[in-house]
């Protein structure tokens, strides 16, 4: 059954976080819409909403940024079990110190709920009389089989019923293995019938199967929300505990005694409620000390969960337990996490250590129901004045659970195969492939019409190298051979483990094993699924080997990174890339940074030569120097933009071109793309005329220039004609935009959702071209103004 696009989507969210925390790789925590769309070839903006959707029911949390990444909680929670993890992070977060360092919610909890746990059942507690009562009827050993217990949701009815549970452990009428089973009716979903075969047994296929009632010999059986029971059940249960028997399997003739005690607890009001029932009070009928013990509970929770201090005065806590608007401690307890979120928000936009909760942050539920005359107020008054101070501070407590996350991640390499990289499969790989120069051409002919390579071809959309296709050949004639011997000795070929590095391998192998199954009947091992991604692997490193390394030399942070991601992005054979900026003379010695470059061309030479594209001055002449000091063959081309980069690409792919090939042909006129002099002339014109007098925080010659420049990968990338028109529209409109980000003040683009996703190709062509600019100005470029921009392009060429 074809998965939805919901499912792709989360299971490889899901892949992508295991792998990362397994690799220990949490600088690549999370995926992004652009990848996703990429890897799983649909449209970034239904990945865009479908990521939202998971996020909003809790399956995936998100870091904020641009991009902002999403990843699986509860492939986090498997692994930090004792983490809480908040469904949004901020951008920049360390991960690794976050989940090493954050608060453990869970046990935080427990901790303040047994302290006011006791409180609840002393003479003074809101629940001592109906816990008396309760345990009268079962201490000190149970005189009745069933027991009611109304209350609304979060008025304590578990509670009530552990701590049952507990005293009667002291007393000895349950041991420590009889806990209350509780059955939540509201998470079942079944038929009168269902029910009756889960409580009493049923026979089916001369198979007997054993109900809850008889399971149970002793203990508790709690019906949460009983009310919401088929009438027909709840009326059966009802009975049972009466007589103290049931009909085993619904059979008259097997009656059994009713050996466990089932306590019913219902939500639904009662004027006159049944002898053998309790009554919980509603949070607004407790007492005012357990009210501001319920407040503290969930601002300490708070602290720690938001790992953020808390200042509250004590004129807030004072609305918050004297206000009437609450039910229910879920209600208190969201209506205080609201506030800290609001609290929080406020002081990391004011750049505050503390987040201090004031009456802006308070709900207008609570607001609206203070009363200046409440009659409380001097009795709550009483309970405040035990603290010195006005505020309250509440401070995050952490531990550090280093050891126990190197514990459970050592754990967890021990039962995964992605161990590292094994030499042994690659030797193994190596001796595959050599197998091809041992074949005559009537053999490869005859491979090449076998259904071994049929289906290993499949796997390949876009062109392959010659080496791809040797490989290729020479694997087809493995596995025929292999399988024929394993017909023979009816026993499978042992491997080792190996690694997936990378998820495309996987895919292609996932793929073979499929159509292995389905058209030769073939079913491979996991050793022989581990081959067969190792090969293909094996295949990609074996094409890049030979090929030339580019490098890509930029002033300016993370500029030749952004070349690099967005070239990942398409369908093209992999190559060999690399990124290394100059930021300015001022910020890094020129002859450090000349060390550093030279430690980077040694590493990465394979002794070919290596290909650099820089972009301007003193770096587009560095090679001279490369070759004079290192002896190895360089070329470089320049300005650096992404067409010369495609075309440098296309001719080492395709043409194989060498450091000779490219130093005997005049390639460095044929692949810079130049501008006319007519251009040059129009750059020059709006830089001086219209933008040097308009422009305050920017450099008009060189923002005009970059702006071109963008202009032309741009139309490249949209297989546009260039033209004066659009240029100087482009030019003018992007000078004013970048302004504009610099002062705060951008504009607004009415219907934006509507439109990304009717114009989702053209804006996610823009976004791309564009946020080259965040790094170079070091700004952060709004989707209201890509919208903008993509509406010149509407405008001129009619997308």
């Amino acid at each position: 059954m074809r998965l939805s696009r919901e499912e792709e989507i989360l299971l490889e969210v899901d892949r992508s976080t295991k792998e990362a925390i397994l690799k220990d790789r949490y600088e690549e925590f999370g995926r992004d819409a652009l990848s996703l769309s990429v890897d799983l070839a649909i449209d970034r903006s239904n990945v865009s909403r479908i990521l939202n959707s998971l996020w909003n029911n809790g399956s995936l949390a998100k870091i904020q940024g641009k991009p902002t990444y999403y990843f699986s909680k509860h492939v986090v929670e498997q692994f930090f079990p004792t983490v809480f993890v908040p469904s949004t992070l901020e951008a920049g977060i360390d991960l690794k110190k976050f989940l090493s360092e954050h608060a453990n919610e869970e046990k935080n909890s427990e901790v303040s709920l047994s302290q006011n746990y006791y409180g609840f059942f002393s003479p003074n507690g809101s629940l001592y009389h109906q816990a008396k009562q309760l345990i009268s009827h079962f201490l000190p050993k149970p005189l009745i089989k069933q027991f009611t217990i109304y209350g609304a949701a979060s008025t304590g009815k578990r509670t009530l019923v552990n701590y049952l549970f507990d005293e009667g452990t002291k007393a000895g009428v349950f041991t420590k293995h009889e806990k209350p089973f509780f059955l939540d009716v509201e998470k079942l979903i079944l038929s009168e019938e269902e029910y009756a075969d889960l409580l009493l047994g049923c026979i089916h296929e001369n198979s007997k199967r054993k109900g809850l009632l008889t399971k149970l010999e002793h203990g508790l059986l709690v019906i949460d929300k009983a009310e919401r029971l088929p009438p027909t059940i709840y009326q059966l249960l009802r009975q049972i505990g009466e007589s103290g028997c049931f009909y085993e399997f619904n059979q008259p003739s097997k009656e059994r005694i009713l050996k466990t005690s089932i306590i019913f607890l219902v939500e639904e009001e009662t004027a006159s409620p049944m002898t053998q029932s309790v009554v919980l009070p509603n949070l607004c009928e407790k007492p005012l000390a357990e009210k501001i013990q319920f407040c503290l509970h969930f601002l300490e929770k708070a602290a720690n969960i938001s790992n953020q201090s808390i200042k509250v005065h004590k004129d807030i806590l004072s609305c918050l337990v004297t206000s009437d608007y609450q039910n229910n401690l879920a209600q208190l307890e969201q209506e205080i996490l609201s506030a800290v979120s609001r609290a929080r928000f406020a002081a990391k936009s004011d750049h505050q250590m503390i987040a201090e909760i004031t009456f802006d942050e308070l709900s207008d539920t609570v607001l609206e129901r203070i009363t200046i005359t409440n009659p409380l107020v001097a009795e709550l008054n009483s309970y405040l004045n035990c603290w010195e101070t006005d505020s309250l501070y509440f401070v995050p407590q952490t531990q550090d659970n280093t050891e126990l996350i190197k514990k459970r991640m050592v754990e967890e390499q021990r039962t995964t195969s992605i161990i590292g990289n094994s030499q042994i499969i690659m030797d193994e790989c190596m001796t595959i492939y050599n197998q091809f120069f041992g074949l005559s051409e009537s053999e490869i002919a005859e491979i090449k019409e076998g259904p071994f390579w049929q289906i290993l071809t499949q796997q390949y959309s876009k062109k392959i190298s010659e080496k791809e296709k040797k490989g290729l050949v020479a694997f087809a004639y493995y596995l025929e051979t292999y399988f024929e011997e394993k017909k023979k000795v009816y026993k499978p070929k042992k491997f080792v483990k190996i690694p997936i590095e990378a998820n495309r391998f996987f895919t292609k192998a996932t793929e073979i094993k499929k159509h292995l199954k389905k058209e030769l009947g073939i079913i491979l091992t996991n050793e022989e699924f581990d081959l067969v991604s190792c090969y293909f692997m094996y295949l990609s490193q074996l094409s890049k080997k030979e090929q030339l390394p580019i490098v890509i030399l930029c002033h300016g942070e993370n500029i030749g990174m952004t070349y690099i991601k967005y070239i990942n992005t398409l369908s093209l054979p992999p190559i060999e890339l690399h990124a290394i900026d100059y930021v300015s003379e001022n910020d890094r010695e020129f002859g450090t940074f000349i060390k550093e470059f030279k430690t980077m061309i040694k590493s990465i030479n394979n002794g070919n030569g290596v290909i650099i594209a820089s972009d301007i001055e003193p770096l587009t002449s560095i090679h001279s120097l490369i070759e004079s000091e290192l002896n190895i063959q360089c070329q470089t081309f320049s300005p650096v933009s992404l067409p010369l980069l495609l075309e440098i690409i296309k001719k080492i792919q395709l043409q194989n071109y060498s450091i000779a090939d490219f130093k005997r042909e005049d390639n460095k006129k044929e692949l810079q793309v130049m501008s006319h002099s007519s251009d040059n002339e129009l750059i020059e014109k709006l830089a001086h005329s219209l933008l040097a007098d308009s422009l305050v925080f920017l450099d008009p010659n060189k923002t005009a220039n970059i702006l071109f420049n963008i202009l032309g990968d741009l139309l490249t990338q949209l297989n546009l004609e260039n033209s004066e028109e659009i240029t100087v529209r482009f030019v003018v409109h992007c000078s004013f935009l970048l302004e504009r980000v610099i002062k705060r003040e951008t504009m607004n683009f009415p219907k934006l959702r509507e439109f990304i996703n009717t114009n989702s190709s053209l804006f996610h062509s823009v976004e791309i071209q564009l946020s080259r600019l965040n790094n170079i100005f070091d700004i952060m470029i709004p989707s209201n103004e890509y919208a903008f921009v993509c509406e010149i392009f509407k405008d001129l060429y009619g997308i």
